[in-house]
């Protein structure tokens, strides 16, 4: 028996700044620490329950994801309406030329159809589960599929800006669909994953790339349409 890709991992060993830097990162991307927010030592250290060096180790780590910022300072990423054009104008080109990349030099076989196919059920079961059923799992679902295709590309640059923007894509998602209902969101990605898959299938690129620009353009254009309102909300001193 052969055993799927992806099916196995290896045991992930955690430091105490691993965790520290995940319990960040989420709640950077959550909102709970909120955009332009002053980050410290000392509270972050308080909150948490732990010693300033893994806090530390922490912000270095996520200064380089690009989630905290300032030059003198630790200041959450607040992201601005250009930063939404930059970034999903950037995915849009990045999914575009990993499926040209895919398609024209026939990368994709029965196994990673396979592989896919298994991501699209996994998806269908957050949604269909409660507990499971969150931005966070869903943008991470989202991540694996359209992720997987990237690294199967063998563009290695590609993949290289693809990683190296990740945590902000996953801020703005967030904003995307936070205040929508999040099982019908699962069920939008589903049908358009499962459009993606069979394209790949048929090897019609000139759908999936009209796909991806569609989609991407209709997420940029509703999280600045988030970003404008939470704006005003914040201008009324009332928390969004």
């Amino acid at each position: 028996m052969t055993l799927q890709q992806g099916s196995l991992g290896p045991i992930e060993q955690r430091t105490l700044s691993d965790v520290v830097t995940s319990r960040v990162r989420k709640a950077i991307i959550r909102g709970e620490l909120h955009p332009g927010l002053r980050l410290t030592e000392p509270s972050l250290a308080s909150s948490l329950g732990v010693s300033r060096s893994p806090v530390r180790e922490a912000i270095t780590r996520l200064r380089s994801e690009g989630l905290i910022v300032g030059s003198a300072t630790n200041v959450v990423w607040k992201p601005e309406r250009s930063d939404v054009d930059e970034i999903f104008s950037l995915r849009t080109a990045y999914e575009c030329l990993a499926a040209e990349w895919v398609i024209d030099g026939d990368r994709l076989d029965d196994q990673d159809y396979e592989y896919l196919q298994s991501q699209i059920d996994h998806l269908g079961e957050i949604s269909e589960d409660p507990d499971s059923l969150s931005s966070i799992s869903l943008i991470g679902a989202d991540e694996e599929f359209h992720g997987y295709i990237c690294r199967q590309s063998g563009h290695g640059r590609l993949n290289e800006l693809w990683e190296r923007n990740i945590a902000r894509r996953r801020i703005l998602m967030h904003c995307c669909i936070r205040s929508r209902d999040r099982s019908q969101t699962a069920k939008r990605m589903i049908e358009g994953h499962r459009f993606i898959l069979d394209k790949f299938r048929r090897g019609d690129l000139a759908s999936i790339q009209a796909r991806h620009r569609e989609v991407n353009e209709r997420r940029a254009k509703r999280i600045k349409e988030n970003l404008v309102a939470s704006c005003r909300v914040n201008r009324s001193g009332v928390r969004d």
